[in-house]
């Protein structure tokens, strides 16, 4: 009897993960443009809304219109708190694997091509309209050699590869899996002050 109601409950739980994933609003690009005198504003909310999600900034750079962060780790549904999730499934694949995001905006004028971000000039002295651009990357997180046993999950231990320590890639390494486009759209909606 047991084993029947897990086989007809494990595929309504899998279609349940993939619509939740699929929840996405998609109305807003990850550039956006700004309005001619708007650039100073838009800078310091930018800054306060990585500061509400829970982001350290690593550059801040007014003059060339670049802002980067350090990496942020969350734990999506484990932490409750952390508003870098934008759906259900991002949630769900925070908790699953030990993922990071990491931000970089960069402010430019608007009739200039897109680059990236070593403008030649001081953009506060700027009077045209701007444009603003986000990128979030996903970085996965590894720890090779970490190995648990399967009769209690605190024996466990770690092993040490010479090999990987000597291309720096002891005791963690991150891998860019992904970008986070939902963010991202956050990210140039809230600049723009919308």
């Amino acid at each position: 009897m047991e084993r029947t109601r897990t086989a007809r409950t494990a595929p309504l739980i899998l279609v349940l993960l993939a619509l939740l994933g699929g929840c996405a609003v998609t109305d807003h690009p990850r550039t956006a443009t700004i309005e001619p005198g708007g650039y100073e504003d838009a800078f310091r909310r930018t800054l306060a809304t990585l500061g509400r999600l829970g982001f350290e900034p690593d550059r801040i750079d007014a003059r060339s219109g670049v802002i980067t962060t350090h990496p942020e780790p969350t734990g999506g549904l484990a932490e409750p708190w952390s508003r870098q999730q934008t759906t259900p499934g991002q949630e769900i694949e925070d908790l699953l694997n030990r993922q990071r995001r990491t931000v970089r905006v960069v402010f430019r004028a608007a009739d200039e091509p897109a680059a990236d971000g070593a403008s030649g000039f001081d953009l506060r002295a700027h009077d045209g309209p701007y444009a603003v651009e986000v990128a979030v990357v996903i970085e996965r997180v590894h720890r090779p050699g970490r190995e648990v046993d399967p009769a209690s999950v605190r024996l466990q231990w770690t092993t040490e590869d010479p090999a990987l320590r000597a291309r720096g890639l002891h005791p963690l390494y991150a891998v860019p899996v992904g970008r986070d486009e939902q963010l991202e759209r956050r990210l140039a909606k809230a600049a723009a002050g919308r």
